[in-house]
């Protein structure tokens, strides 16, 4: 079983620079959870084109508590993927 998180408790805020200056995109990140939950790294794998929401959505994920994959009924790191969608 992949690892979830509650989207709700990693909401990202919009960058006000970003919202004064109209910017919209969508960001895949790959995120390496440990088999405790937390976040070991992020990898930006589809970039919006825009710095500020990049940075947002990066710091976001990495701040993200999640439930760990599992295998054999064991907590395992591993790799998930997380979207988000910018949208004003």
């Amino acid at each position: 079983m992949p690892p979830v998180f509650d989207a709700e408790q990693c909401k990202v805020g919009y960058p006000e620079r970003a919202r004064l200056n109209k910017e919209e995109g969508d960001i895949t990140l790959s995120v390496l959870v440990t088999a405790e939950g937390k976040v070991a790294d992020v990898k930006i794998e589809k970039r919006t084109g825009f710095r500020e929401l990049d940075k947002a959505a990066v710091m976001t994920a990495a701040r993200c508590q999640f439930v760990p994959a599992s295998k054999d009924g064991r907590a395992v790191e591993s790799w998930t993927t997380v979207h988000y969608s910018w949208k004003l």
